[in-house]
């Protein structure tokens, strides 16, 4: 018979303790296409008061694992735009892909590390060049071209 939630909740927090780890905060990281990343610091019970000193900094913590989680992704995939022949460049191209999946101008411009009015001209000189009505029209043709994901 299968162990149910609280019995692998107690087997986690068990193992936890046999290695010292009494505490813990976990910050989650928008890893990007609707995908999570979480960046956990852990403390003994002897150490210092870990959630206060987390609440002082979360922000920075969350840009520090953002920018971290940026680096491996960037070291270990492909970019957006795989097809070399596309008209779109690679930030057009991510600009797009977040568009499609329904993030707004803020959330693209946080995600990719730029200012909203970047992403905005990212989005129009692709909608230029795909000779698109509008953006939503631009997304639409970019997919059909499997120029974006």
């Amino acid at each position: 018979m299968a162990k149910g939630r609280g019995d692998q909740v107690k087997r986690f927090f068990g193992e936890a303790a046999e290695f010292g780890i009494e505490r813990g905060v976990t910050i989650p990281i928008p890893a990007g296409f609707d995908r999570l990343a979480l960046l956990t610091f852990a403390a003994g019970k002897h150490g210092p008061d870990l959630n206060d000193k987390v609440a002082k900094a979360t922000d920075i913590l969350q840009l520090m694992g953002l920018y971290f989680h940026a680096h491996v992704e960037a070291t270990l995939k492909l970019p957006v735009n795989l097809d070399p022949s596309s008209p779109l460049s690679q930030r057009e191209a991510e600009c797009l892909a977040w568009t499609s999946r329904g993030r707004t101008m803020d959330q693209i411009g946080k995600i990719l590390g730029v200012k909203t009015r970047t992403v905005a001209f990212h989005l129009d000189s692709a909608r230029a060049k795909l000779d698109a009505e509008n953006v939503a029209h631009a997304v639409a043709l970019a997919l059909r071209r499997g120029l974006i994901p």
